[in-house]
């Protein structure tokens, strides 16, 4: 690792940890990474469209809500040795309530800003572009559909996560938390 490596990550997670609070961004203890959690900028009056049942429970077609906010992209990333020089971080990119195909999209673009940027810090023009551009850029517009199903893999990116899925109950947001690569149900509207 270059000395001028290690200061500009250094710089980089220092500035992340004066700008977000520690419930947007987690360093991690033990290697140069961490995590972001990023609560998407939602229009006023912004709806979803719930259908589908995995269960008797709906009894027609789906509801509609309008909603404040959506539960949060999660960005988890590594800095390799060579970052910002050479390498871009490393990263895994998730949702509960976005589609495979969209979360290889934002990966992309991610990836496409990483090219935009070589040999400089990107970590905060990605967490700026999944904040402010994530709902133009897939095109979501008001009323969003949410299929209830079982939904496959809820992750972007090569992941190290074991192939069974541990369920935890989230209180905060309301829905189960996916530990592991499947995500067996959206959140409890």
């Amino acid at each position: 690792m270059s000395s001028e490596d290690k200061e500009a990550q250094e710089d980089e997670l220092l500035a992340l940890a004066s700008i977000y609070d520690e419930d947007e961004f987690k360093r991690a203890d033990s290697a140069q990474g961490g995590e972001t959690r990023i609560c998407l900028e939602l229009p006023q009056n912004f709806k979803i469209f719930v259908s589908g049942s995995p269960t008797e429970c709906l009894q027609n077609s789906g509801f509609e809500y309008t909603i404040c906010f959506l539960p949060p992209l999660v960005l988890n990333f590594e800095l390799p040795p060579d970052y910002p020089s050479v390498s871009p971080p490393v990263f895994t990119l998730s949702s509960k309530w976005l589609s495979p195909t969209q979360l290889t999209a934002l990966c992309k673009h991610l990836d496409n800003l990483w090219e935009e940027n070589r040999g400089c810090v990107v970590l905060f023009a990605w967490m700026q572009f999944l904040k402010e551009e994530t709902l133009a850029y897939l095109n979501i517009t008001s009323p969003y559909e949410l299929k209830l199903c079982h939904q496959e893999n809820r992750q972007s990116r090569t992941s190290l996560f074991p192939l069974n899925a541990e369920l935890d109950d989230c209180g905060a947001c309301h829905a189960l938390c996916c530990k592991g690569n499947k995500m067996w149900t959206l959140p409890n509207l």
